[in-house]
């Protein structure tokens, strides 16, 4: 038996956590553990590592590694976009509000992290985080770039992107109002030729009528001008559906007052 600041370790379980350090793996499977163990029933190891603070699952079958100089008091914690990258098969990126975070264009901290995917995933929490799926089209996955973390790496969407996806879905961004303040916040940051590029590309007509209205109020060139429209989008879906107004300009039914849109500049 082996003793590792104050955690008595049995012989399994020393093997399996010498093993992976040796292999630089601190995520691994479970079948990664039955192989270098060379024992199928590994669920009592398993069980035992983690409730002596060694080993957190991150989802069904799937485990992290925590180091040693965690202790006993467990003093450590991974980021969650770490567990993400390992975990999330095929081609995914952080984004909407958890994006807007992570670039500074919120102040905001959201409590999930949402994570847009082609497939579709069960959502699972880390370390208190809720990790919850956005399912787009394949096509519709696109604009995002690789970060560096202080291990690993994962995919982000860029500031464009992070705003298209806002016009798309404002209520994973915390509505309309946040993506205003984000746009407005991060406007001389953004490259406005790339953001027109990325909204034409998605080919939802309420994103263009949603960016140009909001590039109005803000005060933004935004680059393009209202074209011959039919019919009308709610401004921001996620508010509640009772018409304010129109914006025949745009074709919007407005639910959301230009004071909102314009609060944050008054604080």
């Amino acid at each position: 038996m082996v003793v590792a600041k104050g955690i008595r370790l049995g012989p399994h379980e020393t093997r399996l956590l010498l093993e992976l350090e040796a292999r630089e793996s601190d995520l691994f499977t479970i079948d990664d553990a039955r192989e270098i163990l060379g024992v199928r029933d590994i669920a009592p190891v398993l069980h035992r590592l983690r409730s002596k603070g060694r080993v957190v699952e991150v989802r069904k079958g799937r485990y992290l590694l925590v180091p040693a100089r965690a202790g006993v008091a467990g003093g450590w914690s991974e980021s969650v976009y770490r567990v993400v990258d390992a975990v999330v098969a095929g081609d995914y990126y952080v984004g909407f509000w958890s994006a807007m975070n992570y670039w500074g264009m919120t102040e905001q901290l959201p409590r999930r992290v949402h994570v847009v995917s082609a497939r579709r995933h069960r959502p699972f929490t880390f370390q208190g985080q809720r990790v919850q799926f956005v399912t787009l089209r394949p096509e519709r996955i696109f604009g995002a770039t690789v970060e560096g973390l202080a291990k690993g790496r994962f995919k982000v969407s860029d500031r464009e992107r992070t705003l298209v996806d806002g016009l798309l879905v404002p209520r994973y961004c915390g509505g309309l109002v946040e993506v205003a303040k984000a746009m407005g916040t991060a406007g001389r940051e953004l490259h406005w030729r790339r953001v027109r590029s990325y909204a034409r590309r998605l080919d939802v007509g309420a994103v263009l009528r949603r960016l140009g209205y909001l590039g109005d109020v803000l005060g933004i060139d935004v680059g393009f001008a209202p074209s011959a429209l039919s019919g009308l989008r709610w401004l921001d879906p996620s508010a509640p559906h009772k018409a304010l107004g129109t914006s025949k300009e745009w074709g919007l039914l407005l639910n959301v007052t230009r004071d909102d849109l314009l609060a944050w500049r008054r604080v």
